[in-house]
């Protein structure tokens, strides 16, 4: 689905526009040596959205988010799903 670019940015400055809500809040997916990569999920309606986006990593990288996106960005629908993990607690550690 196609979503207005200034939407999308207010969703990323966190200004959501009307019928648009923040599913999953902004994280770090990826970083390089210029830049950090980010995204969230968002609802629109009863369906979901993954926008992803970079940005600058340091002051002295002018890269901004969506700068370099049409006016109209087609994203990805994603869906919740229940993942399971396994990580390794010291020996003998109760807590959950």
């Amino acid at each position: 689905m196609k979503f207005a670019k200034q939407d999308l940015l207010d969703l990323i400055y966190g200004e959501a526009p009307e019928g648009f809500a923040v599913a999953r809040p902004e994280r770090v997916a990826d970083t390089t040596r210029w830049s950090v990569h980010k995204d969230l999920v968002f609802q629109h309606g009863d369906r979901f959205f993954l926008l992803s986006w970079s940005e600058g990593a340091t002051e002295y990288q002018d890269e901004r988010p969506l700068e370099f996106e049409t006016d109209e960005i087609e994203l990805p629908e994603v869906e919740a799903r229940e993942v399971t993990t396994i990580q390794y607690v010291p020996k003998g550690d109760t807590s959950p």
